[in-house]
């Protein structure tokens, strides 16, 4: 895999629309792992308007890449 389509991925978990009850948030990545890296969390409701504060998942999704590695 090259950097362009590392880049590919990245840009499409960026424009991915989840569920109602699933909040995606773009975080931080791990810097020294590899050369490149992404990084998101997800939060997950029991789907309820009155109960959209209880939190049933959570959870972090790390992609790294390293060429040539």
């Amino acid at each position: 895999m090259d950097i362009n389509e590392f880049n590919r991925m990245i840009d499409l978990v960026r424009t991915f629309t989840p569920r109602s009850e699933i909040i995606l948030e773009e975080v931080p990545a791990p810097q020294k792992l590899a050369t490149y890296s992404f990084a998101f969390s997800a939060d997950v409701s029991n789907g309820l308007l009155d109960d959209a504060e209880d939190e049933v998942a959570s959870g972090r999704f790390v992609l790294l890449h390293e060429p040539g590695g």
